[in-house]
C-alpha cells in the first residue's frame, strides 16, 4: 500500500489501542471519543461549507468553551499522542 494507507492503518491501531482505558469511568473512552466525533461533525454549515469534522474546530477556544462541549477536552488530551505521532 501507499505511504498514507500505511500511517492510517498506523494511527487507527494507535486509536484502538487507547480505546481500553481501566482509569476511565467504565474503562473504554469509546463513548467520549463518539461524543468528540458527533460535536465535532455538529459544527459543519452546509450553506458556507465550514466546520465539520475537518475543520478541528473543536480544537479552538470558541468551539471548546461551548457549554455543549464541556468535558470533550478530555477526548482531545488522549488523542494528541496519536496526532503527534501521525501529524499529517
Amino acid at each position: 500500500g501507499t505511504l498514507v494507507e500505511h500511517k492510517t492503518q498506523n494511527s487507527n491501531y494507535d486509536q484502538k489501542l487507547l480505546m481500553d482505558n481501566p482509569s476511565w469511568d467504565d474503562g473504554s473512552l469509546a463513548p467520549i471519543f463518539i461524543r468528540l466525533a458527533w460535536h465535532s461533525s455538529g459544527t459543519y454549515d452546509a450553506a458556507t461549507g465550514t466546520g465539520g469534522s475537518n475543520g478541528a474546530g473543536m480544537r479552538f477556544a470558541t468551539e471548546a468553551a461551548d457549554p455543549e462541549n464541556a468535558g470533550l477536552e478530555v477526548a482531545r488530551a488522549f488523542l494528541e499522542p496519536v496526532k503527534r505521532k501521525f501529524p499529517s
